[in-house]
């Protein structure tokens, strides 16, 4: 690539995320003046709506990459060494992302954090993910600290502890969801292990797509390519076990007919969620992407890329399908507003705008911290 085409393509994704950035910003302030019940399209009966997972979408990814980073650093993995510090990084700002839209989502956000020290109550799952939150966090920054100041022996005795902590934060994420019984497409021991796979899912595939333009950028190594291709098919073997891990979802709720779960699980695979549920879900965030990693020779560059692309945007509608679902199902007789059984739900222009603003800055910050930091090919 040219240096005068460098600087424009550089140019212009700079704009388009400054563009992003800008809506979010807008949108934050019109939340701000006009208040949640104004900005936002959650209700009474659907009080979680496309923010929650999006920030729940942001939190597993940046776990997963952690869990990725340390494949290399722990278990002395070279060919994840080569991704290590792009994973670092990435998993910091995913992070950010997820506790951008998780404070303009929350009405009183620094008020939960006062109380949260001063009377944690040790029997609500969200105090446990807000513990897990703090040691994944706290070991994080110490793992980017170890690789910035070149300390690899340090590196290696962090990710031990590293791992510990990201599988806290995804299987107490999924524990949110699979304690709440009123909500039966939730309830239950599957979800913690769901959101784990689908986290390091999401994780593999935002790192291919954020390495392989990276290195486009600052220069293709043989190395490089080595690591995308282990990212492959690493990434092909999750998504593997998602696929059954979804097929699995399904049963359970259409076997028997069980109360509450079946209308849930129908509303996924012919009712408002359909079209969500079988081309991005199935046919784009699944069945695409393991065409194009399973098989001999099947991991180049390119595919590894697009099947990040595609996986991410599946795991997106994935997380999106599943706090959705979950809540059309009244809990109460009586509702107002219900359409076939259902109740209805679809985010206003002012979540989505958080959810673009949340995006680009992530964006943003990796793409100077790629260029400050020099995240090309470290060996750790």
């Amino acid at each position: 690539m040219t240096r005068s085409a460098l600087k424009t393509g550089r140019l212009l994704w700079y704009s388009i995320l400054a563009f992003g950035l800008v809506i979010g910003l807008y949108g934050t302030a019109y939340m701000l003046q006009h208040g949640h019940e104004a900005a936002f399209n959650v209700t009474r009966e659907i009080p979680w709506g496309i923010l929650i997972s999006s920030y729940e979408y942001f939190m597993a990814a940046s776990a997963g990459l952690l869990l990725i980073a340390n494949l290399g650093y722990v278990f002395g993995r070279e060919e994840f060494k080569v991704l290590g510090r792009r994973a670092l990084v990435l998993a910091l700002f995913t992070m950010v992302a997820a506790f951008a839209i998780m404070a303009v989502e929350i009405a009183h956000p620094v008020r939960m954090v006062i109380y949260a020290i001063l009377s944690p109550n040790l029997a609500s799952p969200l105090m446990w993910v807000g513990l897990s939150y703090g040691a994944y966090g706290l070991f994080l920054v110490l793992q980017l600290a170890a690789v910035l100041l070149g300390r690899e022996r340090a590196l290696a005795a962090l990710g031990v502890f590293g791992i510990l902590a990201s599988i806290a934060v995804l299987t107490n994420m999924g524990a949110i969801l699979g304690v709440a019984k009123a909500r039966p497409l939730w309830y239950g021991s599957f979800m913690p292990l769901y959101f784990a796979v689908s986290g390091v899912v999401s994780a593999a595939a935002l790192l291919s797509v954020v390495a392989f333009f990276s290195d486009r950028i600052s220069g293709v190594t043989e190395k490089a390519n080595q690591g995308l291709k282990a990212l492959g098919r690493f990434q092909g073997i999750a998504l593997a076990i998602l696929a059954v891990m979804v097929v699995w979802k399904l049963i359970p709720g259409l076997y028997g007919a069980p109360p509450g779960k079946y209308e849930a699980t129908l509303a996924l695979i012919e009712g408002p969620l359909a079209v969500n549920f079988w081309v991005f879900e199935i046919i784009l965030g699944l069945v695409l992407p393991m065409g194009l990693l399973l098989g001999r020779d099947r991991c180049t560059p390119v595919a590894v890329m697009a099947s990040g692309v595609m996986a991410s945007m599946g795991v997106f509608a994935m997380r999106y399908d599943l706090i959705i679902a979950g809540q059309i199902v009244p809990v109460r007789k009586g509702v107002d507003g219900l359409v076939d059984g259902l109740l209805q739900y679809s985010p206003s222009s002012i979540e989505i705008a958080l959810v673009v603003g949340a995006s680009a800055l992530c964006l943003l910050l990796y793409s100077l911290a790629e260029r400050v930091l020099g995240l090309k090919n470290e060996s750790f």
